[in-house]
C-alpha cells in the first residue's frame, strides 16, 4: 500500500520547491503516464548505475544539491558518491537494488513525486543483508529534462526505549569485530556515555543506542546488535540482525 497526499507532503516539506508549487497547483496521479514512466525509467537507471559502481552516472540524474533524507541525517550528492566509490573497492561485495509498486504524483507541469518499494540487497562474502523500505523521489523538469532534487526513505519504525547505561557498562563492547563469512569488520568506540558503530565502508559511526543489556538498536531501523559474553564475562562476539526476518551476520571480537 503506498503513501497518501497527505503523507508525502509531511515528509518532503523541507523541499522548498515541492512547497511552493503544491501551495500554486493541483495533485495529480500520472503513474501510467508518459510523464510517470520517464521518472520510473530514470529511478531504474539510477538504481541500475549505482549497483554496478558507476557512481557518475548515478550522479547524473540528481542536481547538484541534492540531498536524501534518512533516518541518521540528511546526505549530499558528493557524500553519497563517496560511498558508493568506497564499495566499489570491497572484496566479495556485491549489491542488488530491486525497485517495484511504482506511483506518480505529478504537481504542476514540472515537479513530478515517485513513490516506490526499495529493496537494497548485499551480499558480503557470504552474508547477505536486506533493506526494504519505501522511497520518495522529487523530481523538477529542467529544459525538457527530470532530475532529481531530493529524495526520503518513508520507513516508519517505532524505536524500543532506550535503557540507561554509563561510559563503563558500555566500555566491554568497545573494540573491533570481525564478520564471519566476510571481509569487514566493525568498529565499536564510545564517546560519553553514548556507544557508536561503523563497519568497514562506512564514512561515519553510528548510534548504538541501548535497548536491554547486550542489545543495542538503531534509531530508525528495525536492526538489532547484541553481544555476547564467555563464561568469564568477556564480551567476544557480535550479531546483528533484524527482528522481522533475522537476516544479519556474526562476528568474532578481534581487539
Amino acid at each position: 500500500m503506498f503513501l497518501d497526499s497527505k503523507r508525502i507532503v509531511a515528509l518532503l516539506l523541507a523541499c522548498p520547491l515541492f512547497a511552493q508549487t503544491a501551495a500554486q497547483s493541483s495533485k495529480v496521479d500520472a503513474t501510467g503516464s508518459v510523464v510517470g514512466q520517464a521518472v520510473i525509467a530514470i529511478a531504474r537507471e539510477r538504481a541500475a548505475a549505482f549497483e554496478k559502481g558507476d557512481c557518475q552516472k548515478w550522479a547524473s540524474y540528481l542536481d547538484p544539491d541534492f540531498h536524501d533524507i534518512e533516518g541518521n541525517g540528511t546526505t549530499g550528492v558528493e557524500k553519497l558518491v563517496q560511498e558508493c566509490e568506497q564499495f566499489k573497492t570491497l572484496p566479495q561485495y556485491r549489491m542488488q537494488r530491486i525497485l517495484s509498486d511504482f506511483h506518480v504524483t505529478l504537481i504542476g507541469q514540472t515537479v513530478a513525486v515517485l513513490d516506490y518499494h526499495y529493496d537494497v540487497r548485499e551480499t558480503f562474502g557470504s552474508v547477505v543483508l536486506s533493506d526494504p523500505h519505501r522511497q520518495i523521489d522529487i523530481y523538477e523538469k529542467r529544459d525538457g529534462r527530470w532530475v532529481g532534487v531530493q529524495a526520503v526513505s518513508a520507513i516508519e519504525v517505532t524505536d524500543p526505549p532506550a535503557a540507561e547505561m554509563s561510559g563503563a557498562q558500555l566500555d566491554p563492547y568497545v573494540g573491533e569485530y570481525r564478520w564471519v563469512g566476510a571481509p569487514m569488520v566493525d568498529k565499536v568506540t564510545r564517546k560519553g556515555d553514548k556507544l557508536f558503530i561503523q563497519a568497514t565502508g562506512d564514512l561515519e559511526p553510528t548510534e548504538l543506542v541501548p535497548e536491554s543489556a547486550g542489545t543495542f538498536f538503531i534509531r530508525g531501523q528495525l536492526a538489532r546488535v547484541s553481544f555476547v559474553r564467555d563464561k568469564n564475562g568477556s564480551v567476544t562476539e557480535e550479531n546483528a540482525f533484524s527482528p522481522t526476518d533475522h537476516q544479519g551476520y556474526h562476528a568474532k571480537r578481534v581487539k
